[in-house]
């Protein structure tokens, strides 16, 4: 089935899916699959709910929530759900009845090169990873971050990931240290940007917003016209003051 994309809500929906789908290939027993009405999306590499669980496309997929969101469990996981705020109602009604009443709004957020406001900062010096010392402090900086354990971004940063073709780990440095990180992956006319992570004692000096600005400039110059990210509540000002717009809110209901 061909998918029409008309708008920029929907265009940033239609990569989100396509990204995950792409890099769920990558792992050995994940499965990204589109049903009837929702994807479902399972990887036990990284057992934690926004990653594991079910995103729904239309209401017809709320009488399926609880048994897929049981398939999930089965295999010891969190799962989770994940939807687009206002479009699924049934869907959120049938997650929240299964006991997902714990709610994280996540602005998708757009910027196109024309609109891309970056600023330089002193004494940062931004690269892309390429050995495995750099790709193993880019591990380091983003559980730093995140405050999670390193264990769980291992996976997302292996080296069979790092060499999916339009994939690009950006790491910023201010004289010896790591101080920030982000991922590009450019597929197609747009560039889905994930974990920007700047460990705690290295914040608000404007790190997080270049090494952002970077992962969007990087899919620029690989062809895409879109970049696109989901805003955390921390990181929302700065993708503003960038000039990324939202375009929609998407909603992660989990335990």
């Amino acid at each position: 089935m061909i998918t029409v994309v008309t708008t920029d809500a929907e265009r940033t929906r239609h990569a989100l899916r396509t990204a995950f789908e792409s890099l769920y290939a990558q792992f050995d027993g994940a499965r990204y699959e589109r049903r009837e009405g929702y994807d479902f999306l399972f990887i036990p590499q990284i057992p934690i709910a926004p990653f594991n669980g079910v995103w729904p496309i239309d209401d017809d997929a709320a009488p399926a929530l609880e048994g897929a969101l049981a398939e999930i469990a089965a295999a010891g996981v969190p799962g989770s759900v994940q939807l687009r705020a206002g479009e699924t109602p049934a869907c959120e009604a049938e997650a929240k009845r299964l006991g997902l009443t714990t709610e994280l709004a996540l602005p998708a957020m757009i910027v196109r090169a024309a609109d891309l406001r970056p600023r330089p900062v002193e004494g940062l010096s931004i690269s892309t990873v390429l050995g495995d010392d750099d790709r193993k402090l880019a591990i380091e900086t983003a559980a730093e971050g995140f405050g999670a354990p390193v264990s769980l971004f291992e996976p997302i940063y292996g080296e069979h990931v790092l060499a999916v073709d339009g994939v690009r780990v950006y790491l910023g440095r201010a004289g010896d240290d790591a101080v920030s990180t982000s991922i590009g992956y450019t597929i197609g006319d747009t560039t889905a940007i994930f974990n920007v992570a700047t460990p705690a004692g290295h914040r608000g000096r404007g790190y997080g917003a270049a090494v952002t600005a970077a992962a969007a400039l990087g899919g620029f110059e690989q062809g895409a016209e879109l970049g696109w990210l989901q805003a955390s509540a921390m990181g929302f000002s700065v993708y503003r003051e960038l000039g990324f717009e939202q375009v929609a809110t998407d909603l992660l209901l989990t335990h």
